[in-house]
């Protein structure tokens, strides 16, 4: 994971005859905050390969966000102007360098520094590691993942809420989270 930048929102689908696409954004965050934009394959963004050749960097201008819906906002990447060309931006990743992210209040956490955290119970019982987040509308869930089985056939995953009275503590440093949460359920 790159630990420079963070993902705001994914590339979708071309949309249109100029070469624009799809963008789903995954801030809760205005984009009208950032200064700058960064576009990554995916698998640069995993390699932490944030060098001048592995991103386009992206103006402001060229993102036209839905004051309705932020699912109909749209993207055009320079120099692209079919949906031919654009359609291998496809599932690229549009970032902001982490220090442009508002400073957040104390027990707040972003999504991307919660992932990869082991989960205990109060216990000590290790449940996994969050895998990823998701929002549900009543509340956000942590999707964990038993990174200590070999058998990846049998890999179990728990789904816990990110809420109290489940959520004890999230410790940063020592990259635990600690949740009243039975080990067998």
């Amino acid at each position: 994971m790159n630990s420079d930048f963070i993902v705001i929102a994914k590339v979708g689908s071309p949309k249109g005859l100029k070469g624009e696409l799809k963008l789903n954004i995954l801030s809760e965050n205005s984009l009208d905050i950032f200064k700058e934009f960064f576009l990554f394959s995916p698998s640069d963004y995993e390699n932490s390969k944030s060098n001048e050749n592995n991103f386009i960097k992206i103006d402001k201008k060229l993102i036209k966000l839905s004051g309705k819906s932020i699912t109909k906002s749209l993207i055009s990447i320079p120099n692209i102007d079919s949906p031919e060309d654009a359609r291998k931006y496809t599932h690229y990743l549009l970032c902001v360098k982490k220090e442009e992210l508002p400073k957040l209040d104390d027990n707040e956490y972003y999504w991307q520094d919660l992932e990869g955290l082991s989960v205990y119970n109060k216990e000590g019982a290790y449940l996994g590691d969050v895998d990823y987040l998701m929002e549900t509308g009543s509340n956000d869930v942590m999707f964990l993942v038993d990174k200590t089985n070999k058998d990846k056939k049998d890999v179990k995953t728990r789904c816990l809420p990110f809420m109290e009275p489940v959520l004890i503590s999230v410790d940063l440093i020592e990259r635990k989270i600690i949740v009243d949460w039975d080990e067998d359920f």
